[in-house]
């Protein structure tokens, strides 16, 4: 049946093999992503979806983004708590009250803003850009402005979002590495050039793919 999967949990500070299994009720399968909150909270992504624990790991509950289970690849907490979960399949979901409750914000269960812009004799029906259809690996959130700030880090490259996950920028410029810093809390960074304009939205299979998956770093 395979090993069990590997979560750990331990007081600080911590001295090696100070580490205690905490995997009841967890799926027999590969830990994606694990946050932790402020209460003691414990989040993990799986390809089963995301669980939740209250009692530092002794036990787990699904705390499922969906009816059917998603593979969650990346988790991470908002400055203002709010959970944000990133799939496999280019989705992105939000949850304000602990993982009860889940809101898709990007992906194919949201349809993508569109406006009809006027050229003359003809007119044409352009969308706002949505994230490519690709595995989201890792997800950051930070405030600009008092505003939160979305950082997605996937396949095709990283993307930024102002409005936590309804419409996208990028791919954004990264290092040769496929690295982006960006700074907590900073003053709301000028849009990138290289991303395109709202309102001509690339399609997901036009955009390029980078050559190592895509990550982003929180400058301290």
């Amino acid at each position: 049946a395979g090993a069990p999967p590997d979560v750990a949990v331990a007081s600080e500070p911590v001295a090696r093999g100070q580490w205690t299994p905490r995997t009841l009720g967890l799926p027999n399968t590969i830990i994606n992503a694990l946050v932790a909150t402020a209460a003691g909270e414990l989040f993990v992504g799986t390809r089963f979806d995301v669980f939740r624990s209250r009692d530092e790991g002794a036990t787990w509950q699904p705390a499922g983004v969906d009816l059917m289970p998603r593979n969650i690849m990346a988790l991470t907490l908002a400055p203002d708590g709010a959970l944000f979960a990133g799939s496999n399949t280019g989705g992105i979901y939000v949850s304000r009250d602990g993982a009860e409750n889940w809101t898709p914000v990007s992906g194919d269960a949201i349809a993508p803003d569109s406006a009809i812009e006027d050229r003359g004799k003809k007119k044409k029906v352009v969308y706002d850009q949505i994230l490519p259809k690709a595995p989201v690996r890792e997800l950051e959130v930070v405030e600009e402005d008092g505003k939160p700030v979305v950082y997605a880090g996937t396949d095709k490259g990283i993307f930024r979002s102002y409005d936590e996950g309804r419409v996208w920028e990028g791919p954004l410029k990264t290092t040769a590495d496929g690295k982006l810093t960006v700074a907590k809390d900073a003053a709301a960074a000028p849009p990138d050039e290289s991303a395109p304009p709202a309102g001509n939205a690339a399609q997901p299979a036009a955009l390029p793919a980078t050559a190592v998956v895509a990550s982003v770093t929180l400058a301290q």
